[in-house]
């Protein structure tokens, strides 16, 4: 990373680079898939480190107006986890623009989805999700 960036460039490096790292080193991605997919001791410590980073990040960019304030670094590092946790052909790729997109999604300001997500939903359900 930059010396200095603004909170929400830091915050997408650095989830950028998490994908990146996994790729490179052997078993990243099934070491972040695993850290969070059990609550054994062996990796509480590495999980803990970690969302403790993301909190961090995630703390900045809310401060700076600029991601919305409900999520914490343990649910980024679970999406993560799965995220680069599926090693197929081109997962690499699909990793980066999946990771683009949770990046994306953490900018919404507020906990309900935009205005278009609701009209979707509407038309899969037959009502918005906050009338299910």
């Amino acid at each position: 990373m930059k010396p200095w960036q603004p909170p929400e460039e830091a915050l997408r490096t650095f989830l950028l680079l998490l994908v990146e790292h996994a790729a490179v080193g052997r078993g990243m991605g099934e070491a972040l898939e695993s850290i969070m997919a059990t609550d054994s001791p062996v990796f509480g410590e590495a999980r803990e480190r970690m969302a403790t980073a993301l909190d961090e990040l995630l703390l900045a960019a809310a401060a700076a107006g600029v991601i919305r304030t409900d999520i914490t670094g343990r649910l980024v590092l679970r999406a993560l986890g799965g995220i680069c946790g599926i090693r197929t052909t081109g997962w690499k790729d699909d990793a980066a623009t999946i990771t683009t997109i949770l990046y994306d999604g953490l900018r919404h300001k507020n906990s309900e989805p935009p205005v278009a997500a609701q009209a979707d939903t509407q038309k899969i359900y037959g009502r918005p999700r906050n009338q299910r």
